[in-house]
């Protein structure tokens, strides 16, 4: 299974190759932000695609084992479990607005409710799902829809209605 130091080792690894990239690119001064989570990572850059493709070029020369896939989309984009897109908050304020994403293959298998856990498990999985929802949803109508959704989903896996309302204020 390897040392239990590989994840940190891998992230530091991560950090100087990307510092390496970016020392390699030319037109670094353009890229407006960069986020890099674990294998992903999430870049806004304000200059021409041939440029952003330079960007990746640079970045699968550095390491003959490290292949960096990408996807370039001026309107939305998805990273990790959000999309960011140029909404209605963009077109007013120059904000990006963002909202939970879930992948085709989602099958939401929450904990059933009649497994046999203390109710404080069942609480605290409603409460923390419901938090990453908000965190993750900047339009307020999109959040109560998606949280609605999230409702009927544990509806469907044993859940009562008036519990559930409890627990989401």
């Amino acid at each position: 299974m390897g040392s239990p130091l590989s994840p940190s080792l891998t992230d530091i690894r991560m950090f100087e190759i990307i510092n390496e990239i970016l020392n390699k690119f030319t037109m670094r001064d353009k890229i407006m932000h960069l986020s890099v989570y674990l294998d992903d990572a999430f870049l806004i850059f304000k200059g021409t695609k041939s440029e952003l493709t330079e960007f990746f070029d640079i970045s699968n020369s550095i390491h003959l084992l490290l292949k960096f896939t990408f996807d370039i989309n001026e309107s939305h984009i998805t990273f990790l479990d959000v999309t960011v897109f140029k909404g209605e908050k963009f077109k007013k304020e120059r904000t990006l607005d963002f909202q939970i994403y879930r992948k085709p293959t989602e099958n939401y298998q929450y904990l059933h409710r009649s497994s046999s856990h203390p109710k404080s498990v069942f609480k605290g999985l409603v409460i923390g799902e419901t938090v990453r929802i908000i965190r993750c949803t900047s339009d307020e109508s999109k959040t109560k829809a998606e949280i609605n959704f999230f409702k009927q989903k544990l509806i469907e896996r044993g859940y009562k209605s008036k519990e559930l309302n409890n627990w989401i204020a």
